[in-house]
């Protein structure tokens, strides 16, 4: 197992900028894919000496190692980060980083509304699309959260 440490952005209440956006992005995929490689290369490294004679076998393949991220309200607490924005971050980053599997934690099961709602508006963002096309549209989305909290 390996953790993965990251600051999480401290934004706060309010709008959030394209700029902000594409950190938050960025940071994300960056750590996803930090695991992910080194996950890669410790099981090859350890498949090695366990049995030298052994090939390590290609991704595609079913005896392939896995990359699975467990998260959760990455910066909602004190830092007051809005949660689909996490939410949607995070899986974003998960697939642009060709990971396996993700995993939120929360602590009761009433937030799995939440995030099955997030892996929908994730669909939509990915398909096809450029990364500044999908921030923009990240963009318009917390507007639109930003609208609805206020009514």
């Amino acid at each position: 197992m390996n953790l993965i440490a990251i600051e999480a952005p401290s934004y706060g209440e309010g709008h959030y900028t394209h700029e902000q956006i594409e950190y938050i992005l960025t940071t994300c995929f960056t750590g996803f894919k930090a695991a992910q490689l080194l996950a890669n290369k410790t099981h090859a490294m350890n498949t090695v000496v366990s049995d030298p004679h052994q090939q390590s076998s290609s991704r595609g393949s079913p005896n392939s190692f896995r990359t699975i991220i467990h998260t959760g309200w990455w910066g909602c607490g004190a830092y007051g980060n809005n949660r689909q924005m996490m939410l949607i971050t995070q899986i974003l980053a998960a697939h642009w980083a060709q990971i396996d599997g993700i995993i939120f934690h929360t602590q009761t099961t009433e937030h799995q509304n939440d995030i099955d709602e997030a892996k929908k508006v994730v669909e939509k963002l990915w398909n096809g699309k450029e990364v500044k096309e999908v921030i923009e549209q990240i963009f318009n989305l917390k507007l639109e959260w930003e609208k609805s909290n206020n009514t």
